[in-house]
């Protein structure tokens, strides 16, 4: 989120450069303005902090610094460029950790893909209505999940701050709580027995037979007939995986293409999954539901675990009146389960 903020930062200072010949006009005056109020506003530092009330662990909060900076990134975009649709792909080093990530931007979607770690996604975020559906945080170990009434840093003497008060941790939250033992992104391979149980992935207790979330892929791009292709090639233990990411202008959508292929020895049978982390904020609610063929209504909660079968697979809300669907060329099995924060 904050490497988020420091990119739209970059794309308003470019936008809000003088033009070599003649002056910038009222009209672009008054957009460069309205870029930096949205900027300025995801700024707000209470989401960025792991704060005593929640901070960084609260999702609305996170939403809203999301859904300010793409609102800034929509105006510097379209500041930059004199027609409608437009995709821009870059090659940078977007969270600086010295490896390069792949950027793309067009006036519905964000995405940005980690070749480096899984060939994932770190961003999806839909433009019309701002909302960064990989807004998810990983789940590491902190000093409130232990069972203290004292905490680290308090001594017994005096009066105990805010920050240093204790609280048992509900034996209700201890059982909810897992840990990530790597970020939790989107577009990123498993491979399983074939014998594989939905209870025992779930619980994260299934061994894996080839494992490419966090292995580094070779990123080719290939721009053709207005298409722009991001060709990922990873080498697992077992398999070879080739993906190939297709994004339009017109429309807000990734098309995924999969080549799967055994690295030598004997066949194996197993099971292909692609693992995606995502949200739309508030899972316990009757206005947000998952649907499948034949499967809709009130009872299909966010925070559900369970496996369906169908052709398609889509995430609603209706609050907002925007879903995330996963469309296949064959019944595909989608197994889900619930992605639980715990907050100080």
């Amino acid at each position: 989120m904050h490497k988020k903020m420091l990119w739209v930062s970059n794309k308003i200072a470019a936008v809000s450069e003088p033009p070599l010949v003649g002056s910038i006009t009222e009209e672009r005056k008054k957009k460069i303005r309205e870029a930096k109020r949205a900027l300025f506003r995801g700024q707000c530092n209470c989401a960025y902090w792991h704060g005593i009330f929640g901070g960084l662990h609260i999702n609305f909060l996170r939403h809203a610094i999301y859904s300010e900076l793409l609102r800034a990134e929509q105006i510097a975009d379209g500041l930059k460029h004199a027609k409608p649709n437009y995709l821009d792909l870059a090659v940078t080093d977007y969270d600086f950790d010295g490896r390069d990530e792949l950027v793309i931007s067009t006036p519905t979607i964000s995405a940005g893909i980690s070749p480096t770690l899984g060939g994932s996604l770190f961003e999806f975020s839909y433009r019309p209505h701002q909302f960064n559906v990989q807004n998810v945080l990983r789940n590491i170990p902190e000093s409130y999940h232990a069972s203290s009434a004292v905490p680290h840093g308090y001594g017994g003497g005096g009066v105990a701050s805010i920050h240093e008060r204790g609280r048992d941790l509900a034996p209700e939250l201890a059982k909810l709580l897992r840990y990530d033992s790597i970020p939790l992104r989107s577009l990123r391979e498993i491979v399983l027995p074939s014998d594989a149980t939905f209870p025992a992935w779930s619980s994260g207790s299934q061994p894996l037979l080839d494992d490419f979330r966090t292995i580094e892929y070779i990123p080719h791009v290939e721009r053709k007939s207005g298409e722009t292709r991001v060709i990922l090639v990873g080498t697992g233990n077992v398999l070879q995986v080739r993906k190939v990411l297709i994004f339009s202008p017109q429309f807000p959508r990734i098309e995924v293409e999969y080549e799967v292929s055994l690295r030598g020895g004997e066949a194996v049978e197993c099971l292909f999954g692609s693992e995606w982390n995502v949200t739309l904020i508030d899972a316990h609610n009757p206005h947000k539901f998952y649907e499948a063929s034949g499967i809709s209504g009130e009872s299909c909660f966010l925070d559900s675990a369970g496996v369906t079968e169908s052709k398609e697979f889509r995430l609603v809300d209706d609050t907002l009146g925007f879903r995330l669907s996963f469309d296949f060329p064959v019944p595909t099995r989608t197994w889900r389960g619930p992605l639980f924060t715990l907050s100080h």
